[in-house]
């Protein structure tokens, strides 16, 4: 969390990594997630070792992921000219989508992006972990044919077949929402955070 020294740490390290071993500036990688605390990691480890301090790579996810996409754009699905969405563009795309789309569950009457902050999250775990829209469709699929077999049994309960159907209808929805999103992405020319990683 925050103030818990992590930057100090890290600096720390690094600092040793250079002192005591042969180690070239250039070979060290450290990543964080600020602009704020690379500048801070940066300066405090200036003040540690002075001038090979400036060759260390510090940087942060997003910027690096950005320069290798830019410096090797032959081994990514991108267009040459594809750039980072914004973190607002972001936000915005996505409230226009659920604006536009026409959702069962994921948006309610009396507050329509009630549930932006889930489905952002929701995208970022299926990209993370490599769910392309093929496969949650298949996923959905699965879980439509696990409650056919809740119907067909012998004493159904309600209870259960209801849960069922509404996580369906929100599968669905997202499923909308994402693929909507993903084209939206490729027409502007954009890619977010969790495709570059």
């Amino acid at each position: 969390g925050p103030g818990t020294g992590k930057t100090q740490v890290l600096a720390m390290r690094i600092a040793n990594i250079l002192k005591k071993t042969d180690t070239n500036p250039n070979s060290i990688l450290a990543l964080t997630f600020t602009d704020s605390a690379a500048k801070n990691m940066r300066q405090r480890l200036i003040s540690l070792i002075g001038q090979p301090a400036y060759y260390v790579q510090i940087s942060t996810f997003h910027s690096f992921c950005k320069g290798i996409i830019e410096d090797n754009p032959e081994y990514f699905l991108l267009d040459r000219d594809a750039q980072a969405i914004a973190k607002l563009e972001h936000y915005e795309l996505l409230q226009q989508i659920v604006k536009d789309l026409e959702l069962e569950t994921l948006r309610p009457l009396n507050a329509p992006y009630f549930y932006i902050k889930e489905i952002i999250k929701a995208i970022s775990d299926l990209k993370r972990e490599g769910i392309t829209l093929k496969k949650y469709i298949q996923l959905i699929e699965q879980e439509q044919a696990y409650l056919q077999d809740l119907q067909n049994a012998k004493k159904p309960k309600k209870t259960v077949i209801a849960k069922q159907e509404k996580k369906i209808a929100k599968n669905q929805d997202l499923y909308k929402i994402y693929q909507a999103y993903q084209a939206k992405l490729q027409q502007l020319g954009r890619y977010d955070f969790d495709d570059m990683i």
